[in-house]
């Protein structure tokens, strides 16, 4: 007979199955083969299988009966200590198990312990007890797994032995999987991916043992993992070798500044840039940096901090920062760190650039000890802190002026320049582009990058189009305004209408030449003829509908009629009527200057 408990309960008897269907009489089974050849008391019998309900002594007796017929003969017997099963040698596979472990720890040749440890661990046919409630076997079959991730742990060192790591990588996967808390384990895993070539995932590995740790436990990895991840990130790396040179490409075209790069150019080692989102500050600091890089012969450092985000780490920031300069262990504190950062830069002539930075407590960490490197330092913040503590030169970027700001258009459209009116015409009509859109870098390069891939588009057009999308949202805007008058709450807007009070605000240069896009062509302009003109890719007013009046009270109502409106809804129509009808007249606008449909 074979008794099977590495898995779901089972006993065969010559090959086929003996079924014990019963789930009391099972774990009647499973815990006296917990204690296969020695008695056990009928009260943890009973407490096994019913709890703290115990049932009475002949009900127990009634499924121990049933028990010993399954099993047939004289395998079950009663003591005057308890019931005792009898199991010979061999039937159990938890008892064969445990005696190849035994005869695998007297072995010495790697070989040897790897297949006997297989043929062990082949026996599992899933968790211990899998099918039985852990109140009754749970401490057996806690017993018996953690012999199973020591035989693993020793098979797999075995393997690694003798140079076998692609069939000792899946294994071990595996387990991990099942028990990520298990350092051993992952140790095992992080040298078998080494061995197999698969430096990246071994290093990954350890992140994971240590984000995981650190969450569910809240301590470091052991010893064992943080030197032999030290001693991976100590290999060869060829992130580490040469000279740092991270600083994004530059900007083309680059127009205007002119002030602002001689500033640079006589500025101390620490600079600020600041200003408003889109006013070029990122452009200005690359262009400046790319013209000064060869002062700087050790190389160069870029980072977006994120600020407007999710700001960067300073401690992640300078992981990356020595990573580059060739340096992979590093101790987890942020004070240590930039010790060791600044030590680094001590005798190096670095440029540094931090863009787009969200403070001062961002930034201090990240700024060097040398004075051969120069740090800048780009954001929205005027970074007082960094002025009064650390004497950095404050630079504030405003909008570009009328002729710069005409000029980058025309550079990055690329148009040709015509002669006599027409060139006056056309340097009429930058001169209204670079106005409407504010004199801001990135909305101008918006605007230039339009024309130039859109080649049907004259600068003329380019012009109107954003005078047509400015005025349209600022008339609707005091449309609004005069509908609900200067202390009106604002009406509540229809079911799957625009609040015109909420989208009519008066457009930012974005905001204008992303309208481009979502316009419909116009049925008709100024000057077409054949009716009023209308606003191109809008809906006509809806008109207001007529109440019907309410039935007398006295006349029976089954169901109530949808045309009949509550008083309270009566007045939200009311108002949604008047703001309707503002909205009616901005539409009825006409555009402002000629030209054919949108695309």
């Amino acid at each position: 007979m074979q008794f099977g408990v590495l898995g779901r309960l089972s006993i065969s008897r010559d090959g086929e199955a003996v079924e014990v269907t019963s789930a009391k009489q099972r774990t009647l089974l499973a815990v006296l083969l917990t204690e296969a050849n020695r008695p056990v008391p009928s009260d943890r019998l009973a407490d096994a299988a019913w709890g703290e309900s115990p049932p009475a002594p002949a009900t127990l007796r009634w499924h121990v009966h049933h028990v010993r017929q399954a099993l047939g003969g004289d395998r079950l017997t009663r003591r005057p200590e308890g019931y005792l099963l009898t199991v010979h040698p061999g039937e159990l596979d938890a008892e064969r198990f445990e005696r190849l472990c035994a005869s695998a720890a007297d072995l010495d040749d790697p070989a040897r312990i790897a297949e006997v440890l297989g043929e062990a661990l082949a026996l599992w046919r899933g968790p211990a007890y899998a099918d039985l409630p852990d109140e009754a076997v749970g401490e057996e079959a806690a017993r018996l797994e953690e012999l199973r991730l020591r035989a693993v742990e020793q098979r797999a060192a075995s393997m690694l032995a003798l140079g076998r790591a692609e069939e000792t990588v899946e294994g071990l996967a595996a387990a991990v999987a099942a028990h990520p808390l298990r350092e051993r384990l992952r140790e095992q895993l992080m040298r078998a991916l080494r061995l197999a070539g698969r430096r990246a995932d071994a290093l990954r590995s350890y992140q994971e043992a240590r984000e995981l740790l650190a969450e569910e436990l809240g301590i470091e990895p052991g010893r064992g993992l943080r030197e032999l991840n030290a001693e991976m990130l100590r290999e060869e790396s060829p992130v580490a070798a040469g000279r740092p040179a991270q600083l994004p490409p530059d900007v083309f075209p680059f127009t205007g500044r002119a002030a602002e790069l001689s500033a640079l150019d006589g500025a101390p080692p620490l600079i600020v840039i600041s200003g408003t989102g889109g006013v070029g500050k990122t452009g200005l600091a690359v262009h400046w940096a790319h013209r000064v890089a060869d002062r700087y012969p050790d190389g160069q450092f870029y980072v977006d901090l994120r600020g407007q985000a999710a700001p960067l780490d300073p401690a992640d920031v300078l992981e990356r920062f020595c990573h580059a300069l060739g340096v992979t262990r590093l101790p987890a504190g942020l004070e240590e760190r930039t010790a060791l950062y600044r030590s680094l830069l001590h005798d190096r002539r670095m440029l540094i650039l931090l863009d787009n930075a969200a403070g001062n407590a961002q930034v201090r960490p990240l700024l060097p000890g040398a004075e051969g490197c120069c740090v800048v330092v780009t954001g929205r913040r005027r970074f007082d802190g960094l002025v009064a503590g650390e004497g950095a030169l404050p630079l504030q970027l405003d909008v570009l002026p009328p002729q710069e700001a005409a000029a980058l258009v025309a550079s990055l459209a690329s148009r040709e320049r015509p002669e006599g009116g027409a060139r006056r015409e056309q340097e009429e009509s930058l001169s209204r582009v670079a106005a409407l859109c504010d004199g801001l870098p990135l909305a101008l390069r918006i605007a230039g990058a339009r024309l130039a891939t859109r080649p049907g588009w004259t600068v003329q057009d380019m012009a109107a189009r954003l005078e047509r999308s400015a005025a349209a949202s600022t008339s609707c805007a005091r449309g609004a305004r005069r509908a609900g008058g200067p202390r009106a709450e604002p009406p509540r807007p229809a079911r799957g209408r625009a609040d015109p009070l909420r989208t009519a605000r008066p457009a930012r240069p974005a905001r204008r030449l992303r309208a481009l896009d979502r316009r419909r062509p116009a049925r008709q302009l100024d000057g077409g003829g054949g009716g009023p003109a209308r606003t191109a890719g809008r809906r006509p007013a809806r008109p207001a509908a007529r109440h019907r009046p309410r039935r007398p009270a006295a006349l029976p109502l089954p169901r109530p009629d949808p045309a009949v409106r509550p008083r309270a809804r009566r007045r939200r129509h009311g108002a949604r009527r008047q703001a309707g009808g503002a909205e009616q007249g901005v539409r009825g606008l006409p555009r402002a200057g000629g030209g054919g449909g949108l695309p």
